[in-house]
């Protein structure tokens, strides 16, 4: 699903978050450490669920030379070919919890600053607003990039070794597929 499907839930998911966090900050028993952390993993949890929706769509641009399949067994591209891909994007193991951990660094720094006397609110604002940006940036660069590609018919392919073992002349490239694998930028 493209990143626009996931993006709807996004809000809600994090004004959740603060509303947890709120009303677990109204229980005297509940320690300020304990509420940041919290508040910190369902942050990291939205971002990390909404940047999971999102949809790669790919082309591809075959280059002369490249081996192809053909009707008369293995050859190579005589001209460019194209292609088509799609996908998604996944996160290894520990990225998401780096995210949510940088996260609720930001948090820590921010009720730090805070509990200073003559606190300068903007201060504190634009530093929080630096480093949440500066995570979730970081995590989305952790991101791996799938894609499974379609190769169109129909370009020439020259070089297919006939069984008396002279080349046959060019042949049209059947329809192919194949894999990719990129990150974001």
């Amino acid at each position: 699903m493209p990143l626009s499907a996931g993006f709807g839930s996004l809000p809600n998911t994090i004004e959740a978050a603060y509303v947890k966090a709120k009303d677990a900050g109204a229980d005297e028993n509940n320690k300020k450490e304990d509420i940041i952390k919290a508040l910190a993993q369902d942050i990291g949890t939205a971002i990390h669920d909404y940047m999971s929706t999102a949809m790669v769509t790919t082309t591809a641009i075959i280059e002369p030379g490249q081996a192809s399949a053909g009707p008369l067994g293995a050859g190579s591209y005589s001209a460019p070919g194209s292609g088509t891909g799609s996908g998604g994007i996944s996160f290894q193991g520990g990225d998401a919890d780096a995210m949510k951990a940088e996260i609720e660094t930001a948090f820590l720094n921010v009720e730090k600053a805070g509990s200073n006397d003559g606190a300068d609110a903007d201060g504190i604002i634009d530093g929080l607003a630096k480093e949440l940006a500066a995570a979730m940036h970081k995590f989305a660069l952790t991101a791996k990039v799938e894609t499974n590609v379609i190769v169109a018919p129909g370009v020439m392919v020259i070089g297919y070794i006939t069984p008396a073992g002279a080349p046959s002349p060019p042949a049209p490239s059947l329809l192919g597929t194949g894999t990719g694998e990129g990150s974001l930028a």
